[in-house]
């Protein structure tokens, strides 16, 4: 098992990234209550920077916070988060003042959830603006996953999901949109 828990910092509370980190073969891998006071409570991404988690069994992102933008995960500036071929992977109860309660892709950087067996996204807030669960101002692809469910995530804009560029949902098993919701507008999905 591999966890992180209750670390902080100004970015990133357990990991800075500043190139390519790669999360792979272990049974369970946990960010648990890790904050940052700017970006990525658990994980920030710098420039063109490759955040990678695959072919584990459990992944799971719970309680993480941050005061301004990507509760749990931050990537800016080019970079990719790829989240594939895990058993699980869930994000809840993380919170961002700002954009991305969950998941900030900022500036054409890119998320992939792809070929997991369930992805969801619980109880995820951004309380000031975009994306309760997910930001994103590049591509969002989520394909091949066994099931996707997003249950109880809230912002002002885009409830579950911000999306400036495109996000595509192909191939997936079950995708379930409930009781998310925006206080402006897009109570699940806001693609601007």
């Amino acid at each position: 098992r591999v966890s992180f828990s209750s670390n902080s910092a100004f970015f990133g509370g357990a990991l800075d990234v500043c190139g390519n980190i790669t999360l792979s073969g272990n049974g369970h891998v946990s960010f648990d209550a890790n904050s940052a006071s700017y970006s990525g409570g658990a994980i920030y991404g710098d420039d063109h920077s490759n955040i990678t988690l695959c072919d584990n069994g459990i992944i799971s992102f719970c309680g993480n916070s941050v005061s301004g933008s990507g509760g749990a995960i931050k990537a800016f500036s080019s970079s990719t988060i790829m989240l594939s071929n895990n058993d699980s992977v869930s994000f809840v109860d993380n919170s961002a003042s700002s954009t991305g309660g969950a998941i900030s892709a900022e500036s054409s950087s890119s998320l992939t959830l792809s070929n997991n067996k369930s992805v969801s996204f619980i109880g995820n807030s951004a309380s000031d603006f975009f994306g309760g669960a997910i930001i994103g101002y590049g591509n969002i692809t989520l394909r091949e996953n066994d099931s996707v469910i997003f249950i109880g995530n809230s912002a002002s804009w885009g409830g579950a999901i911000y999306e400036s560029v495109d996000i595509t949902l192909s191939n997936n098993g079950r995708v379930s949109f409930v009781d998310n919701s925006a206080s402006s507008g897009g109570g699940a999905i806001c693609a601007s």
